[in-house]
This record gives structure tokens, C-alpha cells and sequence, in this order.
């Protein structure tokens, strides 16, 4: 009896010992396995196209924390829709600059109308959303996607509002709000691109550079003649240069010496006043900028008034940042100069 009981407990002790080696076998197996599926990366990350739908534009991004990732694949975003925008459509290159003997029309964008272009991009971007997150231990990962319908509405109803502007101009048909229709129409085109792109249909404009053109050209063949003169704090006159590159852009001629044959006089004046700034190697400038214009019986007609105040190291530094809004603003307030 004594010898089949330990027989017994033998074979008990045994079965412990091989029971903890094949649990301990498994648990092994187990941690094997899971460390595998980590060093699995999605396939998202080499091609998004499985897992966004036709309506859909997707990018992936990359970031030391998911935050990082997801601006990252928004970024990206971006890109692909400027590139694919390129790609898709095309720009009627021969009415996008214009120059002859009689009027001056310039191609460069605005670096306000440029800003209308991004701000409207950003907005959309806003839409971006986050699909997939994959971390493999050393980076994040985002799988980010744009719905095209939301993004397409959304620049639509700029599309709307600048159609809106457009409309406007032409039938006031001065000028100024003539030039300002020539580069609102190629923000128009730019955002247009986008919602084709998007949506693959177009919205009809209300007028197109040709009718532009032509308003334009009628006015340059006037020969209204304007003497313009200055009497500002920078040598190279840079605020009557651009005052003489807006009004020819507004198919004036310019003249720069006196004579009988002009209609109207435009006169500047920019001046400047110190400001107390308690803060060591910088000052404060405020700048003022009056222009004038006058008839041919020298009465006042119009006029543009106002200041801008800037900080620098030096007077000639704080100029230099005052001179950009001076800029935006004359050109903002054209208009008041009554001379159209």
C-alpha cells in the first residue's frame, strides 16, 4: 500500500511540472504573437486607397505624438489637393496679363486677393478628419480624409459672394472697382479650379476677362491725364511710385511734370511725429499720409487721409513696416479720390 501511494504522488508531482511547462509554452506563444501584430503596419501607410471612398481625398502624416501626425496629414492634405488642382485643370494664360501702348494691366496677384485664396484653403482644410491612428514606438501615424461635398459647398459660397462683388463693379464701372474686378475674377478662377476639382461641375460666372478688357480699354482711350506730385520722407518717393503704378493700372496717364493737358492734379504727402515708446533701442513712428485731388480749376475733388503707427530700431526700420499697410490702405481707399 505504502509503495502504490507513492507511485501515486510521483505521477501527481509529475503532472504539476508538465502542466506549468505547457502554460508557460502558451503565455511565450502568446507574447510572440502580439509582438508580431505591433510590427504589422497597416496598410494605409503605403496606400490610402482601400480605405477612402471616390468622395473622399486622403493623406497620410507622420509626428513624433498624434497631435503632430494629424497636422502633419493635413498638411500633406493640402498638397495633394494644390498638385491634383494643377493636374485637372488648366488657365487660360493669354487673358491673365495684358499690356499695350494705351493702358498698363498687371498679372501679378495681389498679395490681399493671394490671401483670400488661403483663407478660403484653410477653411476647408477645417473639414479634415482623423480615420486611422498608428503608433509603431517610435512614430504616430495619421490616416486623415476631406469630404469633397462639404469641402465643395464650402467654396462655393465664396465663389457666390465674389460673383456678387463682381456684379457690382461692373455695373458701377469706375475705375478702380474695375481693376479690382480684373483681380477678384482671378481668385475667382483659383477657387473655380478647386470646386471642379471637387466636384466635377461648374458655376457659371457673371462676367469673364474679355468684358473686363473692354470696359477697360474704353476708359484708357479717354486720355485722362493726371499730374501727380509728392512730397514725402523717403528720397526714392515709394508711395508716389505706387500711387503712379495704381493710377496707370487704373487707366490713367501720368505725368510728372506740369503742363496744360492734364484734367486732374493728385497731390501727396506723407509726414511723420515721434512717439513716446518706453522701451530701450526701439522707437515709435506714426506715419500720415495725405494725397489730394484736384481739378483742373485746382478745387478739391477728393481725398485720402489717414496714419499708420509702427515700432523699430530706427526711424528708416519702423518706415519700412509702416510702408506695407500704407500701401493696402491707399489702395483700399483709391476711390476717394474722386477723379474717375
Amino acid at each position: 500500500m505504502k509503495g502504490q501511494a507513492l507511485v501515486t504522488f510521483i505521477i501527481f508531482i509529475l503532472s504539476l511540472s508538465l502542466g506549468s511547462c505547457g502554460s508557460s509554452t502558451k503565455t511565450e506563444r502568446k507574447v510572440i504573437e502580439t509582438s508580431a501584430q505591433k510590427k504589422m503596419k497597416p496598410i494605409w501607410l503605403s496606400s490610402t486607397s482601400n480605405f477612402c471612398s471616390s468622395q473622399e481625398l486622403c493623406a497620410v502624416g507622420e509626428g513624433t505624438g498624434r497631435l503632430i501626425a494629424e497636422a502633419s496629414g493635413r498638411k500633406e492634405l493640402s498638397k495633394i489637393f494644390k498638385v491634383r488642382v494643377k493636374a485637372n485643370t488648366t488657365i487660360d494664360s493669354s487673358m491673365v496679363t495684358s499690356t499695350d501702348k494705351d493702358q498698363v494691366i498687371s498679372g501679378k496677384m495681389e498679395e490681399e486677393l493671394s490671401q483670400q485664396i488661403q483663407e478660403t484653403s484653410e477653411e476647408v482644410l477645417e473639414g479634415v478628419v482623423t480615420k486611422e491612428i498608428y503608433d509603431d514606438g517610435e512614430s504616430f501615424f495619421a490616416l486623415v480624409s476631406l469630404d469633397k461635398g462639404k469641402a465643395g459647398r464650402i467654396i462655393r459660397s465664396r465663389i457666390e459672394s465674389i460673383d456678387e462683388r463682381l456684379r457690382n463693379f461692373i455695373e458701377d464701372g469706375r475705375r478702380h472697382l474695375l481693376s479690382q474686378a480684373l483681380d477678384l475674377i482671378k481668385v475667382r478662377e483659383n477657387l473655380h479650379q478647386r470646386y471642379q476639382f471637387l466636384t466635377n461641375f461648374t458655376v457659371k460666372g457673371p462676367v469673364n476677362y474679355k468684358t473686363i478688357y473692354d470696359l477697360k480699354r474704353k476708359k484708357a482711350l479717354l486720355g485722362t491725364t493726371v499730374y501727380l506730385t509728392s512730397k514725402e520722407l523717403d528720397k526714392n518717393m515709394g508711395v508716389k511710385d505706387y500711387i503712379r503704378k495704381l493710377l496707370i493700372k487704373n487707366d490713367f496717364r501720368v505725368i510728372e511734370e506740369k503742363g496744360p493737358n492734364h484734367q486732374f492734379s493728385v497731390l501727396v504727402e506723407l509726414v511723420s511725429q515721434k512717439i513716446y515708446f518706453k522701451v530701450d533701442g526701439f522707437q515709435k513712428n506714426e506715419f500720415s499720409l495725405r494725397v489730394q485731388a484736384l481739378n483742373k480749376e485746382k478745387v478739391k475733388i477728393g481725398s485720402i487721409s489717414f496714419t499708420v503707427t509702427e515700432t523699430g530700431r530706427s526711424f528708416w526700420q519702423s518706415y519700412e513696416r509702416a510702408l506695407p499697410e500704407i500701401k493696402r490702405q491707399i489702395q483700399r481707399e483709391m476711390g476717394l479720390l474722386k477723379i474717375d
